[in-house]
């Protein structure tokens, strides 16, 4: 079963506007990935409790209007510390199978290039 989420742009950039986008049950987030370009978006509370309660390390489809249907991984949530609540979401784009694994394996795989790139400098 394929997780889908609807998202808008988000073209708001004050507290103050973030803060009513929050009011209106709005998560303010971001789609990042290497290659292309940071999208701000907002996602309906309702629609991202489930997913976060249940599938928080699955696939997402996250589908942008004017940009597309994209395949995310939630990267970063921040909560409010009293009450729980979704304050701000990062989303990473999905690139292929290294990137459909754990962040373990991402992050070995980012080490291994590490310690490759020095050694080929040390010689």
């Amino acid at each position: 079963m394929a997780l889908a989420l609807q998202a808008e742009r988000r073209v708001t950039k004050t507290k103050g506007q973030l803060r009513q986008l929050r009011a209106d049950g709005k998560v303010p987030g971001i789609v990042y990935g290497s290659g292309e370009e940071n999208v701000p978006i907002v996602v309906d509370e309702r629609m991202l409790h489930p997913i976060l309660a249940y599938h928080a390390d699955s696939i997402v489809q996250l589908d942008i209007p004017g940009i597309g249907t994209k395949q995310v991984r939630i990267e970063s949530v921040q909560r409010d510390c009293l009450v729980g609540k979704c304050e701000h979401i990062d989303f990473r784009l999905v690139r292929g199978e290294a990137d459909a694994g754990s962040k373990e394996t991402a992050e070995a795989e980012v080490e291994a290039a590490r310690l490759e790139a020095s050694a080929a400098a040390e010689s």
